[in-house]
């Protein structure tokens, strides 16, 4: 079932997807590899990885240009019907080769629907394992100020970059590359998380042999347990809405003005959906910590330790939550430590109270202020 929180694919029944360049268009080399047969490589392991999730798939001929890609789009699928992407590698000299290898990108369209989806592809990126500067940009921010394939398709469309032609090009990267685009893919289509395990007609297959059998695996159990993410995010947001804030503010001892509880919830309520990825990350799962909140002594009171691995492979503990409404006391609790001091004089506005986190260190991405911003507008109808 689909349960995506992006508004423009909710209606959408299959993912189209397109290898850049074509015809006799080698797109971006590196010594004796070439762009154009990397992105088939990667299309077709896309597709099979999201056709093992139960996921409709469509793959445009690899053979049609630009030109013909579009048309053959057009004439067969309307808007809402269809979520179209074309699969690119990136081209650039004098990048370090972990940088070259692992850098992903996702153009979007200029609405703040299309933006949407953007911000959430890059967070999922990131999750599974591609470099923290991968990016979220606007089709009219491209080399050529503007892509036909995103402007002139009549589906919603994106073009994804996966690592750079001057990074690795074997075999076993390919297939690391298609497997950071099936999940993002994935997650962003369906509203679910990646590393479920078991896919819903699996799991289903299971269901039915129950009375053949001593009772239910536990992988299927929890899969029935799990909430969708957009159930849970749902859920976060009733939580954090009908929450007494001035109760939270005096039990962590912070000063903030009553005027300021509404801007301030939206802002970290934007936070949270961009760290957590729409409430499919494993740490929202299965911890409800949804900030990516590493333990420290001050959380005590509201979590235990949690031991998870980032998607950097580093290992250590982060804090596990039995409520949402410790969750959300224990966030307020994380950001009174003293490493954040004096943001109380910066909650008149979403803005400036991100930007004061980042001044004191919350994050080191330079994109971080705009995609919080982006997704204040959403945060703000979903706390009604």
């Amino acid at each position: 079932m689909k349960t995506s929180s992006l508004e423009i694919l909710q209606s959408p029944e299959v993912i189209v997807l397109a290898a850049g360049h074509g015809d006799k268009d080698s797109g971006a080399t590196f010594g004796q590899f070439k762009e154009s047969e990397e992105a088939i490589t990667i299309v077709d392991r896309v597709a099979a990885i999201l056709k093992e999730r139960d996921v409709n798939v469509t793959i445009l001929p690899h053979e049609l240009d630009l030109e013909d890609s579009i048309a053959w789009v057009n004439k067969r699928f309307k808007f809402g019907e269809a979520w179209v992407i074309e699969v690119h590698r990136d081209s650039a000299d004098n990048l370090d080769p972990d940088d070259a290898s692992r850098r992903c990108g996702i153009y979007t369209g200029t609405s703040s629907r299309s933006i949407e989806v953007g911000t959430f592809v890059r967070q999922s990126f990131l999750r599974h394992g591609a470099h923290s500067k991968s990016w979220n940009r606007l089709h009219t921010e491209s080399p050529r100020g503007s892509l036909g394939w995103i402007r002139q398709t009549i589906p919603a469309a994106h073009l994804i970059e996966l690592g750079f032609m001057e990074g690795r090009n074997d075999d076993e990267h390919l297939t690391f590359l298609a497997r950071v685009a099936g999940a993002a893919l994935y997650e962003a289509f369906t509203g679910h998380s990646f590393e479920d395990t078991v896919s819903r007609s699996r799991a289903v297959e299971l269901v039915s042999r129950k009375t053949r059998s001593h009772g239910l695996s536990r992988e299927v159990t929890a899969a029935a347990a799990t909430p969708s993410s957009a159930d849970l995010l749902k859920s976060l947001a009733t939580a954090y809405r009908d929450i007494d804030l001035a109760a939270v503010f005096k039990k962590v001892k912070a000063d903030v003005r009553p005027e300021d509880y509404s801007e301030l919830k939206e802002a970290t309520l934007a936070q949270w959906i961009l760290e957590s990825g729409w409430a499919s990350s494993k740490l929202a799962r299965e911890a409800l910590n949804f900030g990516g909140l590493k333990f420290r002594k001050e959380l005590k009171p509201y979590a235990t330790e949690y031991q998870y691995t980032d998607w950097q492979g580093e290992t250590t503990m982060y804090c596990k939550f039995e409520t949402l409404e410790a969750f959300i006391t224990g966030y307020w609790a994380f950001i009174q430590r003293d490493v954040y001091r004096g943001w109380t004089e910066h909650t008149g506005s979403a803005a400036d109270f991100i930007d004061y986190l980042l001044d004191c260190g919350y994050t080191t991405s330079d994109t971080y202020l705009n995609e919080v911003m982006s997704l204040v507008p959403k945060a703000a109808v979903l706390l009604g």
